[in-house]
């Protein structure tokens, strides 16, 4: 949802450069770019938990990014779920409660006088990869991203699909080994097999329990095929570095239980890297410009 900043002049001054964002649990980058494929330099600093310290970074950012210049647009990507106007962080499990129903886009419309637009930041890295990276050319992009917590989002058209509540395949329920339902992301997400196996996932290297995670995993793979019919399946995240998630199992499992369709979407890891936020905020920018 866009925020629109206030002109004080009739005639509409040259568009200026776009300040494009990536709130995660742990960092925040930000980079101020005019080009419409390309970054320019980006600047990572720890998410703050205060709420009055992220405003502070913004305007220390005001005038050491662009002195004297006019910001022409501000895009980026929170981890939770904005409210309907796009102004106060709802919901969230990753990012300090203290933000939580604070004016976070009013405040950055009040700084930086320019429109405000904010997402969910799994949401901008699915459009990130399918403007990019590795779901470009193609029309539908299943996009699902597995790090601390399990999201995802369905891009068509390089376009973030409409919904309400936005989109959480790691809430799916599923019967995990004939036993009771459970969701998706508590058997598979860092923060899942943490739980389950008291260690961080980069701490285990028993090939047979990734094994297992991966077929519960490819599992959840099918359902989204399923579900959203998708030309590609992007996978990003850091589940999937090495230890991680085992691909080739993956692509078993989705090959054994779609077998009857004579087409299914090509499975592919991510390209972009950590920086799939920042260009989903540059395609959603580019998009706003035409």
């Amino acid at each position: 949802m866009a925020i629109s900043g206030t002109m004080k002049n009739r005639k509409k001054p040259p568009a200026g450069p776009v300040l494009l964002f990536d709130i995660g649990a742990t960092n925040l980058r930000l980079a101020l770019t005019s080009s419409k494929t390309a970054l320019g330099e980006v600047i990572e600093l720890p998410t703050p938990r205060r709420f009055d310290d992220l405003i502070q970074i913004f305007r220390t950012l005001r005038g050491t990014l662009a002195p004297g210049r006019r910001i022409g647009r501000i895009v980026g990507g929170i981890a939770g779920q904005m409210d309907s106007t796009g102004n106060k962080l709802i919901v969230t499990t990753n990012i300090s409660p203290d933000w939580l129903n604070r004016p976070f886009g009013a405040t950055l419309n009040k700084i930086f006088n320019a429109p405000v637009n904010i997402q969910n930041d799994v949401a901008l890295g699915a459009l990130g990869e399918a403007a990019y990276g590795a779901g470009r050319g193609e029309r539908i992009v299943a996009f699902l991203m597995l790090g601390t917590g399990y999201g995802g989002c369905r891009i068509v058209d390089q376009r973030i699909d409409d919904s309400t509540r936005g989109f959480e395949p790691g809430k799916q329920r599923m019967i995990i080994n004939g036993h009771k339902a459970v969701t998706i992301g508590s058997q598979v997400s860092g923060r899942g097999v943490t739980e389950r196996f008291k260690k961080l996932p980069r701490e285990i290297h028993d090939v047979r329990i990734w094994r297992g995670i991966s077929e519960t995993f490819g599992y959840s793979v099918v359902n989204a095929i399923l579900m959203w019919s998708p030309d590609v399946v992007v996978l990003g995240g850091s589940m999937f570095k090495n230890p991680g998630i085992l691909l080739p199992t993956v692509q078993q499992v989705v090959d054994k239980n779609l077998s009857e369709f004579p087409t299914r979407p090509r499975i592919v890891l991510g390209e972009l890297g950590d920086k799939f936020g920042l260009y989903g905020a540059l395609a959603l920018a580019r998009s706003a410009r035409k």
